[in-house]
Order: C-alpha cells, then structure tokens, then sequence
C-alpha cells in the first residue's frame, strides 16, 4: 500500500506513539487498540512521517 493510504494516522490527532525499547507503537487514543503492519519499510515510513508532523509521542 502507498503511503498515502495512512495520512490519517497523522492528520486526524485520533493516533499516538507509544515509544518501546526497540521502536514504536502506533495506538489509537480513545481505545488503545494498536495499529499492526506486517510491512517493515512502510512502518518505518510512517513512524517517520507522524514524527515528523509532530504527533504524540508517550513514552
């Protein structure tokens, strides 16, 4: 899939990183469910991508 296709993990605010010992969670808010992608690169494009718009970041 294309990057495109996951600008709502950072453009609605609804998405957070919870940092881990060894990368990232990326967690929806209201619910704590996390957001799971069996594709390296693109989970490396998109933690990158939501850093960089400044999202939440728990550690």
């Amino acid at each position: 899939m294309e990057l495109a296709s996951y600008q709502y993990l950072w453009e609605t605010n609804e998405y957070f990183l919870e940092e881990m010992s060894e990368g990232y969670l990326i967690m929806k808010k209201n619910n704590n469910n996390a957001v799971l992608l069996e594709d390296d690169s693109l989970y490396d494009k998109i933690v990158e991508q939501m850093i960089k718009m400044k999202c939440e970041i728990r550690y």
